[in-house]
Formats: structure tokens, C-alpha cells, sequence
């Protein structure tokens, strides 16, 4: 496992040789950055979702927002290098203000798997360099199989324009198109029956 990050970039290069392309803005073959360089809102997810993440990108910076997304493409051995890299550059003289991890699994009782990685990097990072870290939050999507929209992302993004107050207490931790009803079932049961109640058997 040790070894894996190297044989990963290795595999990369014989690939972008072999078929003369490349991904663009791919990393050692494990991190794809797009539109990072002056970013101050990140969007970070892995998977088919970020496709739909980088045309909301081009989308908002269209509007003249700085955003960008940061693709993870292998979650272990977790690349932490290169998404410090990716991040705050190799000079570590970029600084975002605020990050969302947009991922669609949940760990019961803790935050999504990818989230929890990523703050675990950046507090090694802050923890060297005494630097002040941007904002996270942990949004959860795709229970149930539902869709992420153009226009969830764009939402997302507009969310981290204003950050609530940090809670030691609690991780920010959301959940995109479930809302919590006033049953008191949590977002995933919640989910579950909103989908049971569209289900009609003649």
C-alpha cells in the first residue's frame, strides 16, 4: 500500500504516453484540480459528480466568482500530499476560504468518509505551518440514488459564501435534497419514506 501512490503516477504517465492525452489538470494521476489557481470557494468530491461540479464552475465564473473543484480519483492510500498541493500550492501561498466535501456516503454518526480525510490533512497541514485553515463543510447527496442537479451545485457554492460560526461541538454536516420533518426521523429515514410515499400499487 506504501508504494501504491507511486505505482498510481506511473500507470498515469504510460497511459498519457501510450494514447499521447491526459486529463486536464491531473495531479500524479490521483488529484484533478480545475480552475484552482485563485479559488476561493472549493467544491471537493470524487466520482461522476464532478462533472456536473466543473460546469457548475464554468457556470460561476462566468458570473466572475473565483470557485474551483478538486477531483479525488483513488481514496486509498489517501493522496494527502497532493491535495495539500493542489490546495495552497507548492509554496503553500494559496489560501481558499472555504471548502465543501461533496460525497454520497454517510458514515452513521460521524461525517462522510472523504470529509473526514480531508480535514484530517488539513489539520496535519495547520498543525506544521500554523496556517489558518478555510471553512468545511460536509455535504452529503445521492441518497436514495437521486440526482444532483447543475443547480444544487451552484446552490452549494453559494452556501460557502457565507459560513455559519464554527461549532467544536459539532462538524457541519449536511444533507443536500432531504429535508428533516417534523416527525423527527432523521434525513436518511426521511429520504426513505418520501420515496415509499411515491410508490402507488393499483
Amino acid at each position: 500500500m506504501c508504494g501504491a501512490l507511486g505505482e498510481i503516477a506511473a500507470l498515469s504517465r504510460r497511459f498519457q504516453s501510450h494514447f499521447g492525452r491526459g486529463e486536464e489538470g491531473l495531479t500524479n494521476g490521483v488529484i484533478e484540480s480545475y480552475r484552482l489557481d485563485d479559488a476561493e470557494r472549493i467544491v471537493i468530491t470524487l466520482g461522476s459528480v464532478a462533472g456536473t461540479v466543473r460546469a457548475a464552475v464554468d457556470t460561476l465564473r462566468e458570473r466572475g466568482e473565483a470557485v474551483g473543484l478538486l477531483r479525488l480519483r483513488y481514496l486509498r492510500p489517501f493522496p494527502q500530499a497532493a491535495l495539500l498541493n493542489a490546495l495552497f500550492g507548492h509554496h503553500r501561498t494559496r489560501t481558499a476560504l472555504a471548502i465543501a466535501v461533496l460525497e454520497k456516503d454517510i458514515s452513521f454518526g460521524q461525517q462522510g468518509a472523504v470529509a473526514v480525510e480531508v480535514k484530517a490533512a488539513l489539520f496535519d497541514f495547520a498543525s506544521v505551518t500554523g496556517k489558518r485553515l478555510p471553512y468545511v463543510i460536509n455535504q452529503i447527496a445521492g441518497l436514495g440514488g437521486q440526482e444532483i442537479g447543475l443547480e444544487d451545485v451552484v446552490r452549494l457554492y453559494g452556501e460557502l459564501t457565507r459560513p455559519p460560526a464554527r461549532c467544536a461541538e459539532a462538524p457541519d454536516l449536511r444533507f443536500l435534497g432531504v429535508n428533516r420533518p417534523s416527525s423527527g426521523l432523521s434525513p436518511l429515514n426521511a429520504a426513505a419514506e418520501r420515496e415509499d410515499n411515491h410508490v402507488h400499487i393499483d
